[in-house]
This record gives structure tokens, C-alpha cells and sequence, in this order.
């Protein structure tokens, strides 16, 4: 929405890998989520939850301007931004809208998800169970066999296959301004992305407001044109994977051998001694915070 003099706004950069590539990416997406004959239909949904074709899309662009981000504040003062380490810090492809709207232990409530959101950062907020009877409501109407079906099918059909799955928690997309407001919801929830960003939020904090950009003259470098070539699929998102999140593959597998371990309460034995028990166990290397909130989580 606004930018100095001499940048240039990020949706227009996102909107030039869409153009070149959205078709591509939501091939990629479908043959992410395409029969398998070990992958049940709870996994196709699991996974089509991870990521879409726009959070590909939107990584590769962010990725392609990394070396050269910026911020700026509305009164037009100009800072260079470590996208790269944020963006790290932020646990890139773990947060999701299903995350957004789970509550621990519980199956995802859309009605917690305040409703600008949707707007805010472009994401696909739908009833699961809504979306799994009309998904297979779909499937039975056009005789889609086991083989041959994919949600991402019946997803362009509703015309929500160019929303996002992903939920930034430093930026919004509607002007890609700085804004903490997702990290600070998240915090009612038990979730190991906040654990890892909450020291890069104190940094950014100062800065909500300002708006992402990137030089000008940037965007008609030869970098630049060699990473709008390729494909956003192609790019090392690295993380994707059919478990349904990774922050409940940790809390789970954390709370699960706290369990084992002090059945009855850790007593007087301190924290960091426990912690390091757990993740001597696991493998895992969670945070004091972490195993705290995954011990005190009800079974």
C-alpha cells in the first residue's frame, strides 16, 4: 500500500510469480495430495492443509528478495530488513490456517478465527467437517474413483484454490506491512512456532506498521529474473510432510515421554533437568516453555 520512493510494494512481485507460475504450483499441490495407496483419505486432508500453491508462490518470491528487503515507515524512513533470518526465526511452512483455528485438543473451531483475517492474510478458513462432507459429496456426484481422487479437484471448483494455507506471523498480505497481531493470537494456543519466534517478535515489534519492500532497481537485475524463472515448487520449502504439523508431532511425542518418565509429577527435580531428560528421549530439542506446556496439556 505504500513504500519510499525508489521501492517497490511486494503483492506486485508476488503477483508476477502467480502470473508465470500458478498453474505449475497447483499442479504441484495436486501431486502433493494425489492417491497413495498407503496415504488415507485423513492424510490427503492433512496434507492439503499444509501448503497451497500460493504459499509456494509467495516463499519463492520472498526467498528472490531476501538479500535485498526492506522496511519502511509510513512517515518514509527506509531500514534494511534480514528477511532470510526472520523468515527462518518464523518457522517457514509449519504455521497453517488449521493451526490458527485449533484449539488443543479439540478439532478446529472456525468461529474462534476472528473474521478480518480472511482478508487480512488471504487464507482458506473452512469447516473441516464441513469441507470433508462436501468434498466427498463432490467425489460420489461425479464418480471420482479412489484412484483418481484429489481435494485440490474440488477446491477449484468452490474457487478457493488461489487462497493460502499459510499464516505469516510477522506480516499481513493485504500491504505486506509488519504486524505481529497472529503471533500474539497464537500465544493463547500451545504452539512450538511461537516458542521459536517470540525473540524475533520482541525485535520486530518497534516496527509493526512499516511495509516490506524491495529496491526498484532490483527487479530488473538478472537475479531477479532468474528467480522468477523457476518454479516456486522447485524452491527448498524442505518441510513439507503428510503428519498434520510438526508442532503436534512434538508436543505429543514431548508430553508422551514426560508422561512415561514422571507419571506422577516431576516433584522438586528442576525444570531444566527434566528438560533435559525428555529430549535426551525424544530427540527432540524443545524449550523449557515447550515441555512445560506440553506437560500441564490434558491427555
Amino acid at each position: 500500500m505504500f513504500c519510499a520512493t525508489g521501492f517497490s510494494n511486494i503483492p506486485e512481485i508476488i503477483e508476477a510469480f502467480a502470473t508465470a507460475h500458478f498453474e505449475e504450483n497447483f499442479n504441484a499441490a495436486k501431486e502433493f495430495c494425489s492417491y497413495d495407496s498407503d496415504l488415507e483419505q485423513r492424510d490427503e486432508i492433512n496434507r492439503f492443509y499444509k501448503i497451497s500453491p500460493m504459499d509456494w508462490i509467495e516463499h519463492s518470491a520472498l526467498r528472490a528478495i531476501s538479500n535485498h528487503a526492506h522496511i519502511t515507515s509510513p512517515k518514509g524512513e527506509t531500514l534494511k530488513l534480514d528477511l532470510k533470518a526472520i523468515r527462518s526465526a518464523s518457522a517457514f511452512c509449519e504455521f497453517t490456517s488449521r493451526d490458527l483455528i485449533r484449539m488443543e485438543g479439540s478439532e478446529p473451531e472456525i468461529l474462534q478465527v476472528p473474521q478480518h483475517y480472511t482478508y487480512a492474510y488471504r487464507i482458506q478458513i473452512f469447516p473441516e467437517n464441513d469441507l470433508m462432507t462436501e468434498y466427498l459429496k463432490y467425489r460420489d456426484d461425479h464418480n471420482v474413483s479412489e484412484e483418481n481422487r484429489n481435494i485440490w479437484d474440488f477446491v477449484k471448483t468452490i474457487g478457493m484454490h488461489r487462497e493460502h494455507h499459510l499464516v505469516p506471523l510477522f506480516y499481513e498480505r493485504e500491504g505486506f506491512t509488519i504486524t505481529l497481531e497472529t503471533f500474539d493470537y497464537a500465544e493463547r494456543g500451545n504452539f512450538i512456532e511461537n516458542d521459536l519466534f517470540r525473540n524475533a517478535a520482541r525485535i520486530l515489534r518497534p516496527f509493526e506498521g512499516w511495509a516490506i519492500c524491495v529496491p526498484t532497481d532490483y527487479l530488473s537485475s538478472d537475479e531477479y529474473r532468474s528467480a522468477l524463472s523457476k518454479k516456486a515448487s522447485e524452491q527448498d520449502i524442505g518441510q513439507t510432510n503428510s503428519s498434520g504439523g510438526r508442532p503436534d508431532v512434538l508436543r505429543r511425542e514431548t508430553r508422551e515421554a514426560f508422561l512415561a518418565e514422571y507419571p506422577n509429577g516431576r516433584g522438586d527435580e528442576p525444570w531444566l533437568s527434566v528438560l533435559r531428560k525428555i529430549n535426551n528421549i525424544t530427540g527432540h530439542s524443545v524449550s523449557v516453555d515447550t515441555l512445560k506446556r506440553a506437560a500441564k496439556q490434558q491427555n
